[in-house]
């Protein structure tokens, strides 16, 4: 009701009365619960949708030949769900459940106990019994159903069994959890890399597989409801529970999430290296960046080892499905398909949005009730100091890109040529200028924030959501051709090119501290 009042037009016509109207209460319950469960419903038949996406792809490009559809389609299923629940996790409990504890002061081992419990049988009714239920009575399969349910059943019971007991070993030795996420991983690709899915369906879709599947289930229910140590692992929720209120309570505004924690974690360095060439605006920005360093770099290095370990990771898996004859012959013109990806993967990658909460927060939150700082000569000088040391960082990840790209000469079944990379390599000069100078543009253009931390202005928030959107569609866009990386580099000289001049004459004006 609090959300209904505030809909323009309608809610100036609700009266606050109405949050003391019982009935309206509990009626509004009962339709968000309805609602709830067939929310779960809903995304629990859409896991088998996309299992059924993976046994076509299965069958048509792995084996290539038809097998047996609802067997290996629930087969599947019960993969991707194991991939989710079998991995090792430390803390399961809820904060409403502890919130809900603390407030009524229940009994806390058994009050926990009881709503998870509940919450795993919930989860087993919408996202495995009834969809499970639908499909053996259409196949008329009836321990595809006994079993599959049994197979689901463990995986919430290990899901509980399994915090525990990986938060007794955390402080011990973390080879064996690393051993095992391994294993969770590694086993389905094996399966499907060697053919084995078919019998490991009818293995595990028996009678035995069901009298397995329940036993340990039935195991990992009993270590779960017998833990010795429950009251340690409880007390040890309540304490992150704790931290992460203090967090929400220390975070002013989500948009300044990553500039608030630079600010947190500065750590002054004795030996600051600043161009003694330096003056004015100029050695302001440059103190600013020589301070926030060491940060950025650390920022730098997690996106250049994320991007390096997936772009090896894709690699080493061409070169192998290349070895075994999983991989046909890939053209240059079916490769130019990728450039829109690298536009979406630019966009997350981009230092422009970090930086500019840095800037905000540590300098122009003060510095902008000063006349001298906004004039439009001081104005271009720290927006281009800023902009070189932004298409310092973002050119770094397009470097890397580049030489992942490169490593394509080692695939056989991959033919690219001298053009692809020259037209790739101007593509990625493109977009690491339009995202450098971007954020920046309609930063100094708008200066949406107010000294508390609130972004104020709505065409800002329209623009920033519009410049996800966009990067989303490039993504779905396969283009062909070397146009739209062309188009993308001449496009963006235009764009700073411009917004240079609109900086200029009206950043003066409009570059100030909001109310």
């Amino acid at each position: 009701m609090y959300f209904v009042r505030r809909i323009p037009f309608i809610g100036r016509h609700i009266t606050p009365h109405v949050y003391r109207y019982r009935p309206l209460k509990k009626f509004l319950t009962v339709v968000c619960a309805i609602f709830r469960f067939l929310m779960h419903l809903f995304f629990g038949g859409l896991t088998f949708l996309i299992a059924l996406l993976g046994m076509l792809f299965y069958s048509d490009f792995i084996l290539k030949r038809d097998i047996a559809g609802s067997t290996s389609t629930v087969l599947i299923w019960l993969i991707l769900i194991s991939l989710v629940e079998l991995m090792p996790r430390k803390y399961l409990i809820e904060n409403d459940a502890l919130t809900l504890i603390d407030n009524f002061h229940l009994d806390q081992k058994n009050t926990i106990q009881a709503l998870t419990l509940g919450v795993s049988l919930r989860k087993n009714l919408t996202a495995s019994l009834i969809p499970l239920l639908l499909i053996g009575l259409i196949v008329q399969n009836f321990w595809l159903v006994v079993a599959s349910t049994g197979a689901y059943a463990f995986l919430l019971a290990w899901n509980q069994a399994s915090s525990r007991f990986w938060w007794q070993l955390q402080n011990k030795n973390k080879l064996p959890i690393i051993l095992y996420a391994l294993i969770v991983y590694l086993t389905p690709l094996g399966l499907v890399l060697f053919g084995q899915l078919e019998n490991l369906a009818t293995s595990l879709f028996s009678p035995l597989g069901a009298l397995i599947s329940w036993l340990l289930a039935v195991l990992c229910v009993i270590y779960w409801l017998k833990f010795p140590a429950e009251t340690q692992f409880i007390s040890h929720m309540n304490q992150m529970k704790n931290k992460g209120i203090q967090l929400k309570l220390d975070d002013t505004d989500q948009y300044f999430a990553n500039g608030l924690n630079l600010e947190k974690s500065l750590r002054l360095e004795p030996t600051m290296q600043i161009s003694k060439k330096s003056s004015g605006n100029n050695y302001l920005n440059s103190l600013l960046f020589a301070r926030f360093r060491p940060e950025l770099n650390k920022m730098l290095k997690l996106r250049l080892l994320s991007i390096a370990g997936a772009g090896v990771l894709i690699l080493v898996s061409l070169v192998v499905f290349n070895r075994i004859h999983l991989l046909g012959t890939i053209k240059e013109e079916q490769l130019t398909n990728i450039y829109g990806m690298l536009f979406f993967l630019c966009y997350l990658a981009s230092f422009g949005r970090p930086i500019v909460q840095l800037l905000f927060v540590n300098c122009d939150a003060a510095m902008l009730y000063y006349p001298f700082y906004r004039q439009p000569k001081a104005i271009l000088k720290g927006f281009f100091f800023r902009f070189r040391q932004t298409i310092l960082y973002n050119g770094i990840i397009s470097g890397l890109i580049f030489i992942l790209f490169l490593g394509l000469l080692i695939v056989p079944a991959i033919k690219v040529s001298v053009l692809f990379y020259f037209v790739l390599a101007l593509e990625l000069a493109g977009l690491t200028l339009f995202f450098s100078f971007h954020e920046l543009f309609i930063y100094y253009l708008l200066q949406p924030f107010t000294s508390d931390l609130k972004v104020v202005s709505p065409l800002y928030k329209i623009i920033d959501g519009a410049m996800y959107w966009i990067s989303y569609l490039f993504l779905r866009e396969h283009f062909s051709g070397y146009g739209y990386a062309i188009f993308i580099a001449v496009f963006t000289l235009g764009y700073v090119s411009i917004g240079t001049m609109l900086i200029y004459f009206l950043a003066p004006k409009k570059f100030r501290i909001r109310a």
